[in-house]
């Protein structure tokens, strides 16, 4: 390798790695360099001296101890004590200066003096003038701004932009003011009547004496309104916009009301708890041990509910189909049907027919009589010992036989693969369409079989089996 060919290979290698952040050293502008012991500021470089060392632009500062300030204009500068100057004004008016001593306003600086502040771009004495919308106007602290003056809010008040007598505790109605305590206002006029007192429409009430409904005075104090009329809530109740007999322990059902603790509402009628039921909208006498049949009610007792149908029926009795009961220690109910079970707890159905589990089998509907030793196959019975069911189709085999599609095999002996039976059984394994002993052999890409003691499987191209060196 020449020199230059080497200067170039350790020059990107450095470059690699300074990209990648595998080393201390970074760029600069062109320049290169070494972020423990300097540091970069707009594209230049100093030697990092403290920890607390930070950039101003292109300067040095320490950060514990200075501060770097901005001015619009371009410019840093580092100023010391720390967070004492700032920088007032913009562009290349902006200037440098001492926030103890001076006062910034929208660019214009002032010296400090106490109780001002600015207003604009100009100062003002807040104890003796005020600033309302950018203007010095008289008036100290007490005083706000309404509309294009002041006014003092200990005993003025601002309506529509005018000063108006009255301080604390007046209001306004519409360009007037007024004492709250003494006066109430109603559609931008004033009424005698203070705390207490409200509106309607064009007229003052006391709540305590009065309501007030749908803009219609009613005398009574602390009723409820039901549409234009008022009501006594504790009395009367308010249903279907009508006032009715009722009270605070009432409801409405429908136009009526009907006390919670003894009634209760059906669909829009009132019935009685303890002597009736609600089913579905309807009310029903209540029987004993009550429960609904869709609108009807019945003793859970000595009827069962079927499908809707009420029908006699205790315990001990269950639905079969609709309107229809049965003894279930007798009988068994098949797809609707009620079948004698002999009373024997292994009976069963077989779609529309009752069977013994322990001495018959139901294949696809149909009933056979069967031993311990028999299974359905689709709709046909074989022997467990010497047959075999593979997709609905009886075999010859047994207990160790097992299917491949529709052929059955002995496992011991043979493995099927991919559909296809072939020699070999406990201890081997496919390859593709080929079984072959995982012990002495290998599948190579799920292909080729070979023998491990004499080839091996390239898994490198080209791939394939070889011959061991």
């Amino acid at each position: 390798m020449t020199c230059t060919k080497l200067l170039l290979t350790l020059f990107l290698c450095a470059t690699f790695c300074i990209q990648h952040g595998w080393t201390s050293y970074s760029y600069c502008g062109s320049a290169t360099y070494d972020r423990d012991v300097s540091m970069c500021c707009g594209r230049t470089v100093h030697t990092r001296t403290s920890k607390t060392d930070g950039c101003c632009g292109t300067e040095v500062y320490n950060t514990s101890s200075q501060s770097c300030v901005y001015c619009s204009g371009g410019t840093y500068h580092i100023t010391a004590p720390k967070y004492t100057f700032r920088c007032c004004g913009y562009s290349s008016q902006a200037q440098l200066y001492n926030g103890t001593s001076h006062l910034c306003c929208a660019g214009t600086l002032h010296v400090k003096k106490r109780f001002h502040y600015c207003c604009g771009s100009r100062t003002y004495n807040y104890s003796s003038q005020s600033c309302c919308f950018g203007k010095v106007l008289p008036g100290g602290s007490r005083h706000g701004c309404c509309g294009n003056g002041t006014y003092n809010y200990y005993t003025q008040t601002c309506c529509a932009n005018q000063a108006r007598p009255g301080g604390t505790g007046y209001r306004c109605c519409g360009n007037e003011s007024f004492a709250g305590s003494t006066h109430t206002c109603c559609k931008n006029q004033v009424f005698p009547g203070g705390n207490g007192h409200y509106c309607c429409e064009n007229e003052v009430y006391n709540r305590s004496t009065h309501s007030c409904c749908q803009g219609k005075l009613v005398t009574g104090g602390g009723f409820w309104c039901c549409g234009p009329d008022a009501y006594n809530p504790n009395n009367q109740s308010c249903c279907g916009g009508r006032v009715v007999r009722g009270g605070r322990s009432h409801a409405c059902c429908g136009s009526k009301a009907y006390n919670t603790t003894k009634q209760g509402c059906c669909g829009s009628q009132a019935y009685h708890k303890k002597k009736e039921i609600c089913c579905d909208g309807k009310v029903n006498d209540k029987p004993k041990r009550a429960e609904c049949c869709r609108s009807q009610a019945y003793n859970s007792k000595t009827h069962k509910c079927c499908s809707g149908t009420v029908t006699l029926g205790g315990k001990g009795m269950a639905c079969c189909g609709t309107g229809q009961t049965y003894n279930k220690t007798t009988h068994i109910c098949c797809v609707g049907v009620v079948l004698e079970s002999i009373g024997v707890d292994n009976y069963r159905c077989c779609y529309d027919k009752a069977y013994d589990s322990k001495t018959q089998k139901c294949c696809t509907g149909q009933v056979f009589r069967a031993g311990p030793d028999e299974a359905c196959c689709y709709y046909n019975l074989y022997n467990l010992d010497t047959q075999n069911c593979c997709r609905y189709k009886i075999n010859q085999g047994g207990r160790n036989y097992t299917c491949c599609d529709e052929r059955s095999y002995d496992k011991t002996t043979h493995t099927c693969c991919r559909g296809q039976v072939g020699p070999g059984g406990t201890g081997y394994a496919c390859c593709d369409y080929q079984p072959y002993h995982f012990q002495t052999q290998g599948c190579c890409r799920g292909r080729a079989v070979y023998n491990t003691s004499t080839h091996i499987c390239k898994t490198t191209y080209p791939y394939g089996v070889v011959k061991r060196d």
